[in-house]
């Protein structure tokens, strides 16, 4: 066969196989994956980037995000097995909500300080925190919601997946996964890139991101990614430290925007007849706006809805229960 004509269904098979994802032809920098991240090189890794100090509040007995509620609808967890608080880290005054189901295998003070090592501006950016149990180790994002299902404990980088889907979704402002756009499909197709982080990045567009966005992480606040053999994915990391920078940056300053607060549930007719859903209850619960001066609070329910067609899931199957 000519060799013009091996080039140009090359182009063609390549063309037609990132459609969906980036080529799998393609390398891994990682081909491990990208857990190796978490412990790092010389004791430096995802481990070890700070948890800033932080005070809880637990919300009423009655009381349950409905994000929270969804994820226990879904994965087994009654309504009235969840503990739920308000954690307020010492770098923003507005609170963030961790929803515990009683079956999880991770300890809420552990919940908290994974979670509170992502840097403020994309932390503040989460509306909901949950984690509940099941096999293995995995999670989801709906654009401002987090889940986490199983034991991933010690795994910092599945927090940093999560968190890079939910930053994605945002960023393609109501349009779904910026990542599923034509901007970053060329930065992976269109460059002289000829590889992507792992094997799980050759998912879909929307994983390849997130699992880049992981590499961004480690690269911002621990030690520079190219420490690591990662040049033949440069235009990708070039790009996503250009998306994530101000998100990821551990140089933040002041708390300026986060995410405003969904809908807050009774569990149960039981409980609110046990006067447990009172509108007392509902006002400690509840995270009063006008309380934080020169924080602007953003409304992504219009995101929120388009990017749960699109949400990415490891293990199994994700159910959402509107």
């Amino acid at each position: 066969m000519q060799p013009i004509i091996v080039a140009i269904l090359g182009a063609l098979i390549r063309s037609v196989a990132a459609q969906d994802g980036p080529p799998q032809d393609f390398g891994e920098a990682f081909p491990s994956g990208l857990a190796v991240l978490n412990d790092g090189q010389n004791g430096r890794g995802l481990k070890s980037m700070p948890t800033p100090s932080y005070t809880s509040q637990r919300w009423p007995g009655g009381l349950l995000p409905e994000p929270c509620a969804s994820i226990g609808d879904a994965y087994g967890c009654p309504r009235t097995d969840f503990e739920v608080y308000n954690v307020t880290y010492s770098d923003c005054p507005v609170p963030k909500t961790i929803c515990r189901c009683s079956n999880s295998l991770i300890p809420f003070d552990e919940i908290a300080e994974e979670f509170g090592r992502i840097p403020m501006a994309a932390r503040q950016m989460v509306r909901t925190f949950s984690s509940v149990q099941t096999g293995g180790c995995g999670g989801f994002s709906n654009g401002a919601d987090i889940w986490l299902v199983g034991a991933c404990r010690g795994s910092p980088s599945v927090y940093f997946h999560e968190v890079g889907h939910m930053l994605d979704c945002q960023r393609g402002g109501g349009r779904g996964f910026w990542s599923e756009m034509q901007e970053w499909k060329n930065v992976v197709t269109q460059t002289s890139d000829t590889c992507v982080s792992d094997n799980y990045a050759k998912n879909g567009w929307a994983d390849n991101f997130a699992q880049t966005g992981v590499m961004i992480a480690y690269d911002l606040n621990v030690a520079p990614i190219t420490d690591y053999p990662v040049s033949c994915m440069s235009n990708q990391i070039s790009k996503a430290r250009e998306v994530l920078l101000g998100a990821y940056s551990p140089d933040q300053g002041r708390c300026t925007q986060s995410v405003k607060q969904g809908r807050v549930l009774c569990v149960s007719d039981e409980a609110r007849a046990a006067g447990l859903c009172s509108e007392s209850q509902f006002k400690v619960a509840a995270i009063q706006e006008s309380k934080f001066k020169g924080v602007e609070f953003v409304d992504l329910e219009a995101v929120i809805q388009v990017c749960t067609g699109f949400k990415r899931r490891r293990g199994v199957p994700v159910p959402f229960v509107a």
